[in-house]
Order: structure tokens, then sequence, then C-alpha cells
């Protein structure tokens, strides 16, 4: 008889509620430790199980993780996990995880974003906000390519109502740059939770030339995407950043001159979304 499994299950999430009746849909999304079987079984897979039925299963011997759809008629469900082994039997259930669907009231905080595309060119240009924010994050960019002199988006100046924002070419160059497109994303700072169980991260941090990590108010269930803009101008020397070792808890950043200077710059106020 196979030893109990040694596998928990380290993340559930409940994602995309969709009620129909008195049933609630549910996206899972379970992770574990990886698992050695005992000698002379050979695992084939992993197999999830809510209230003692099987929810859903994967043939992937190596997987650490799944995701199904579930039904749950009650708020708390319990769910297990087993590895299934080729010889078709399968390994004792994992100590139950107890799960509840997250509370669906109205007052649960709601993603307030704003985009948009604007023309600029090497001058600042004002912004103004269709929204209301309260501490606005900022991202522009890319720049459309009308002008081919390399250059980046510089934004300056954030408020409650809008931002200045502007082309800066590098320094070798002559500044004067010709219209652009910009396309823009305005958020509250702070920390979402999406009806999909997902995280959204707004928020900004001291920018230097030396690699700084920048930890985010809680970890990320899988690795986020990360958005940067340098939302300060306290030194005109043109700068572009750099996003390194982006996990679940952190990312490392840092922003430079153009190769031909030493690399010393003032320090900037940095914007960034993770999503």
């Amino acid at each position: 008889m196979p030893r109990l499994i040694t596998l928990f299950l380290a993340a559930l999430i409940c994602c995309l509620p969709t009620f129909v009746a008195a049933a609630t849909n549910c996206s899972i999304h379970a992770e574990w430790s990886r698992y050695t079987p005992p000698s002379g079984y050979t695992v084939s897979g992993y197999r999830l199980y809510q209230e003692g039925q099987l929810a859903c299963q994967t043939a992937n011997s190596a997987a650490t993780s799944i995701e199904c759809l579930v039904s749950m008629d009650t708020n708390t469900a319990d769910f297990t996990l087993t590895a299934a082994f080729a010889d078709g039997t399968q390994s004792p259930h994992s100590a139950p995880f107890s799960f509840s669907i997250p509370s669906s009231d109205p007052s649960t905080p709601s993603l307030e974003m704003e985009t948009g595309e604007v023309l600029v060119n090497h001058l600042w240009k004002q912004v103004t906000f269709e929204s209301t924010f309260n501490n606005p994050v900022v991202i522009a960019g890319p720049l459309s390519y009308k002008g081919a002199d390399p250059s980046v988006v510089r934004v300056r100046n954030v408020s409650k109502t809008g931002f200045e924002i502007r082309v800066t070419e590098w320094n070798y160059l002559d500044g004067a740059h010709t219209g652009e497109n910009v396309s823009y994303l305005v958020m509250e700072k702070g920390r979402t939770t999406l009806p999909d169980g997902s995280f959204v991260e707004a928020g900004s941090f001291t920018g230097t030339t030396s690699f700084k990590t920048v930890q985010f108010s809680g970890p990320f269930a899988k690795t986020p995407v990360i958005l940067t803009t340098v939302a300060s101008m306290n030194e005109t020397d043109t700068i572009s950043g750099r996003i390194k070792d982006v996990g679940l808890t952190s990312f490392a950043y840092y922003f430079r001159e153009q190769e031909k200077n030493t690399n010393t710059h003032v320090a900037e106020t940095v914007n960034y979304i993770a999503w």
C-alpha cells in the first residue's frame, strides 16, 4: 500500500464566480510540492478531489499545479490531492484544504483605471484625467515611430487631476522631436483583487542608477507583468529603466543615462504596475 502523499495545497484560489441557481462556478488553482513515490510505484499524474469527488486531474507526472472549474453549492468545501500511479492505483488523500468562496460584498474595492492616447513632442504637454483619482499612478509608452531619433517618454508633476508628458531624445542629439503618439494608463495607487482572483498592484519607488529591489505589498500567485515609467524630472539628462529578477514578491530596477556618460544621476520617482 502506498504511503500517505506528502503533497499539500499551497494555494487555492476561487476565480470568476458565476452564480447559477444556488451554485457558484469557480476556477480553482492548486499548487503542491514535488512528490517522490514509494519504491515500486510510478507517478502517472495527479487528481484533485472536492468533498471526496474527483474534480479534475492531470496526466503530467511532473506537474506541481493544476487548474479546473468546479461548482460549489455551499460557501465552503474541502479539497484533497492524490498522486495517480501507472498501475491504476493512487496514493491516500492529502490532508483536506478547506476553502471558502470570497465575499461578493459590493463594498469590495474595484479597479479604478483610465487609459488614453496623446500626441506629444519634445515640449511638455499637460494631460487632464477624465476620472477623479486620489493618488494616481501613471504609466506611459512606448512611443510611435514618426521621428527616427532614439527617444524615451518622460512624465512629471502627476497630480489628482493630470500629469505632464514629453518626448526626450538622448543627450547627444539636438533634443527637438516631432510629434509621437503615446498610450498611457492611470491607476489608483494600491493593491486590488480582481473578480477572477488575480492581483493588480500600482505603486511608486525611488529609482537610482544602481539596481534596487522593489517589494510588492503582498505576494502574487503567479509571476506578474511589470510596467514602469520615470515620473519625475529631478535631472534633465535622459534615462531609460531596466528590470530584472521579477518574482512573486519583488523585482529589481535601475535606470541609466546614455552610454557615453558616466552613469550618475540623481534619484527619480518611478511608477510601476504589477499585474
